[in-house]
């Protein structure tokens, strides 16, 4: 394969030779020459080959590029960018190579070629760079610290000598930011070895990473004096009252982009003393060893699901948390949206088993309340709050339980007390938006009907037949009424309503979808969405006409009626 390559890449121009069972190809920028190695190795295993730029510290600081220290070949790996959805025609190696080492050869040039491109892209990727200055994979600390605008003296721990977790982290001593139920924190926090000194320092401007030749306390210093003198002086008074042997920063920088790189120093030295945390401080007995640092703030791991609302103090109440609205929750709280009001009274019971979010360690308990400590397992910073009482939805038109909220999901599976809550929610001036959701037996669809909190559109707008006459029945149902859809196994009092788990999951999905668009002001407009499934043929139901002629699933139709008597 490897003489293959070359003999092609020869057809297009490039100065290709073998070295080592790898490629070198030379390429000119200017006047000046740079080569690049490539190891075919990945393309024959159907990834994409793996480039490095030779002789790698005389280019100083490069963006994409990598700078392995420990390395004797003095070779830096080039960035190929992200794999995800690489179509790689194993099939045509050749052209692979080619398509590929132009794209590391661009990396190259636009570095060399573009300083402020190369300075911005390198302070973007600030915690990349920071990484290459550890000196291996045993140097890292886990942060519990949101980015903030003032020094805070935090709490660095060691987990116990039993923990399976190995690395330091940090966290705050006065404040709660994260859930006491939080599994990974508390699995951390359960025995820790030690607890000692540590300090949060924010820079509010971008910083240049350091290069992995450079040492670390010289970039320090560097850095410090680019604080205010007020900041400064603030440093100089905590160093000289505390004396110790070993003591930490973590420190973050401003991107470009708004978001935040990190990096952490542990300081030590056989006495206790001063820590240099100040201009003049004596370093002469301290060593100062860079930690890579696993981030688990909001602004970090949040973006990581998807989300935009990190930073978005919305409330949603769920109302019902069935198998439809513990999904809801789920997927809510999967979002982002941190705030959550959880409303049902009803216990988890056997026959909940095959479609519940929750698991068997919680039958016979509250749905709401044991939702609520799963989420906040979890998802660290969810605040999941529960309302547990009989009643759910007349409990919900209080002017503080409508005022606390931004938004409502009401999944309780009754439509006649939702339609008299649509009724009773129509009557006030100032009122949160709404959206009504249910699964059809037998899996044959689901519905979620969203209510704008102004103009017209209501769940009440449903109920008409296909003439636009007043109606008993809703025309968004796929099923006739008037029929037997429920199941019962063993006589009166053992009734359900058959769905699968991924009907529920499904209709959760409609039903999110709807709330994530009004957190995001995008829907103007009363509107309703449905899914259909084509199971009718193995059931002996009646269909509705919607159902024969329904092909719009996940589409957003209008729901305003105008003759409906809430709306008018």
């Amino acid at each position: 394969m490897i003489e293959s390559i070359v003999t092609y890449l020869h057809l297009f121009g490039h100065n290709a030779s073998v070295e080592n069972n790898r490629i070198l190809t030379n390429h000119y920028y200017g006047t000046n020459k740079f080569v690049i190695a490539g190891d075919i190795t990945p393309l024959q295993i159907r990834e994409l080959p793996i480039f490095y730029l030779i002789e790698r510290s005389k280019y100083g600081s490069l963006a994409h590029v990598g700078w392995d220290n420990s390395s004797s070949e003095n070779e830096g790996m080039i960035c190929e960018g992200i794999r995800i959805n690489r179509n790689i025609d194993y099939n045509n190696p050749n052209a692979v190579y080619k398509k590929a080492l132009e794209n590391a050869v661009g990396t190259i040039i636009d570095d060399l070629s573009n300083d402020e491109y190369n300075k911005k892209e390198i302070i973007n990727e600030f915690s990349a760079h920071w990484k290459r200055t550890t000196p291996d994979e045993k140097h890292k600390v886990i942060s519990f610290i949101e980015p903030g605008e003032t020094i805070e003296e935090i709490i660095r721990y060691y987990p116990g000598s039993n923990s399976h977790h190995r690395y330091p982290f940090f966290i705050k001593g006065n404040a709660k930011q994260i859930n006491e139920e939080y599994e990974y924190l508390k699995a951390l926090m359960k025995n820790p070895q030690s607890k000692g000194q540590a300090i949060y320092i924010p820079f509010h401007f971008p910083l240049l990473p350091p290069n992995p030749t450079t040492i670390i306390m010289e970039w320090w210093f560097e850095i410090l004096n680019k604080l205010s003198p007020n900041t400064q002086n603030h440093l100089k008074d905590f160093s000289r009252r505390n004396n110790t042997r070993d003591f930490w920063v973590l420190g973050s920088t401003k991107l470009i982009d708004g978001s935040h790189g990190w990096f952490s120093i542990n300081f030590k030295n056989p006495n206790k003393l001063i820590p240099p945390l100040f201009k003049n401080a004596d370093t002469i007995t301290w060593e100062a060893v860079a930690y890579d640092v696993c981030v688990h703030s909001k602004e970090y791991i949040i973006p990581r699901g998807g989300s935009t609302f990190y930073r978005t103090e919305k409330t949603i109440a769920i109302i019902g948390c069935g198998s439809v609205g513990a999904e809801i929750a789920r997927q809510i709280a999967s979002s982002g949206i941190n705030n959550l009001i959880l409303v049902d009274y009803d216990k988890l019971s056997i026959e909940n088993i095959y479609r519940h979010f929750l698991s068997s360690e919680y039958l016979g308990r509250s749905k709401s309340i044991e939702l609520s400590l799963e989420l906040k397992k979890r998802y660290p910073y969810i605040n999941a709050t529960v309302i547990a009482n009989y009643n759910l939805l007349s409990n919900c038109l209080t002017n503080y339980f409508l005022s606390n909220v931004d938004g409502i999901i009401i999944a309780t599976g009754s439509p006649t007390e939702e339609r008299y809550y649509n009724e009773e929610l129509s009557k006030l001036d100032h009122k949160p938006w709404v959206i009504y959701c249910w699964v059809e037996g037998h899996g044959v669809g689901g519905h979620a009907i969203y209510v704008h909190n102004f103009g017209k559109g209501c769940l009440n707008c449903l109920y008409r037949d296909g003439d636009g006459n007043k109606s008993l029945e809703s025309i968004q149902n796929f099923l006739k009424s008037e029929q037997k859809i429920a199941i019962d196994i063993a006589g009166c009092g053992t009734h359900f309503l058959p769905y699968s788990f991924t009907d529920a999951i499904q209709t959760a999905i409609l039903a999110t979808r709807l709330a994530l668009l009004a957190v995001n002001n995008k829907l103007t407009e009363s509107c309703r969405m449905s899914w259909k499934s084509d199971n009718s043929n193995e059931m002996s139901l009646e269909t509705t006409y919607r159902y024969s002629t329904f092909k719009n699933s996940l589409g957003i139709e209008k729901l305003y009626w105008e003759y409906c008597d809430v709306c008018n």
